[in-house]
């Protein structure tokens, strides 16, 4: 960790209308490898973010699904996520944030790192490089011509990998908002399984990251 530049928070917790929102930010710089990690870990066991914490501080504004969506912050940073408790969920062991890029060389892995945090599953951890992601693409540079001031930015599609915390099933199927409630208690009865409850209510379980293109 001693070549991150900071620590960027992100909480996920559940909005008065059910679904799931990021309320609130942080942002830490790294003096030292271990200063940095004595910081996360007490947040961790602390289970919270730090009292600097403000949604009001966001870098970049929710987008319209899973309601995260920010901009890297430029150099190499440590990214933590934390699932807050009133959404009855946790991050899976394996692969807890996965970033889909289809049309990315094979080589480039824009997030790198991703872990569930030993001590509290609600917390997952990832690194972004965006020096060492535009670095990647620069072989697409002669098809991608400026002919004037770039504003445009790259999209990392990031897969939150969580798993539901009363059945044991990955969100995405525990979040089925289209069974017949009625029904579903009589099966769950006669087979002797849990009632799906619905689990999270995400609209989505892929947010976007952005990375500035720099030209």
């Amino acid at each position: 960790m001693a070549d991150h530049e900071s620590i960027i928070f992100y909480e996920i917790s559940k909005g008065a209308d059910g679904y799931a929102y990021i309320s609130d930010y942080d942002c830490k710089s790294i003096g030292t490898t271990r200063a940095g990690l004595d910081f996360l870990d007490g947040c961790v066991k602390a289970d919270k973010l730090s009292a600097t914490a403000n949604l009001k501080n966001r870098p970049y504004p929710p987008d319209g699904n899973l309601r995260w969506s920010t901009v890297a912050q430029d150099g190499k940073n440590l990214y933590a996520l934390r699932i807050d408790a009133n959404m009855n969920a946790y991050f899976a062991d394996s692969d807890p944030v996965i970033c889909f890029s289809p049309h990315l060389p094979a080589t480039l892995k824009p997030i790198e790192n991703a872990s569930t945090h030993s001590k509290n599953k609600r917390w997952a951890v990832f690194t972004v490089d965006t020096k060492k992601t535009l670095t990647g693409i620069g072989h697409f540079g002669n098809k991608l011509r400026h002919e004037h001031t770039c504003h445009h930015q790259i999209s990392l599609p990031l897969y939150l990998n969580i798993i539901d915390g009363e059945t044991g099933l990955p969100a995405l199927l525990a979040a089925n908002h289209h069974h017949n409630v009625n029904h579903s208690r009589l099966y769950a009865k006669n087979a002797g399984v849990p009632l799906a409850h619905r689990g999270p209510h995400f609209t989505s379980f892929v947010s976007m990251m952005y990375v500035t293109c720099p030209e």
